[in-house]
């Protein structure tokens, strides 16, 4: 499975809705919580990436909620390069509940590495030291 990331968070009660449940949109933000903490473990974080000139925008992003989250639980987020062409990242996710394990939800995220003007590279032949590290990532 490669490199695995484990973060932490503690859903805060700005995140929830009137039901006390954390609400969706907050899971996006939790992933690239996860995901610049994957990078870190890869021994660089991903400001060093974006200090030399490059971007990973997300291209697409999947979620499936399978149970809720509430209020103060602390939650675990798991994260792994699952997939990596050379020009294409895929992460996938698993949120879990700390207390109980219980699996919150699952997910990816598509990304691209691009240059600052937003033209995707061939990582192998613009950046070989990132290309390595993410191909031992695997």
């Amino acid at each position: 499975m490669g490199i695995q990331s484990r973060s932490e968070i503690v859903v805060r009660y700005a995140e929830t809705d009137q039901m006390a449940i954390a609400w969706h949109g907050h899971y996006l933000a939790w992933l690239e919580v996860a995901r610049l903490d994957w990078w870190r473990s890869l021994g660089m974080s991903y400001k060093e990436l974006e200090d030399r000139g490059y971007l990973l925008p997300v291209l697409k992003v999947e979620c499936e909620f399978c149970h809720s989250a509430y209020f103060d639980d602390r939650l675990t987020i798991e994260v792994n390069l699952s997939e990596y062409t050379g020009f294409r990242i895929v992460f996938s996710y698993m949120i879990t509940r700390a207390r109980d394990g219980q699996k919150i939800a699952v997910g990816k995220t598509h990304h691209v590495i691009t240059d600052r003007s937003m033209r995707p590279l061939r990582v192998e032949r613009h950046i070989p030291d990132i290309h390595t590290r993410l191909a031992n990532a695997l």
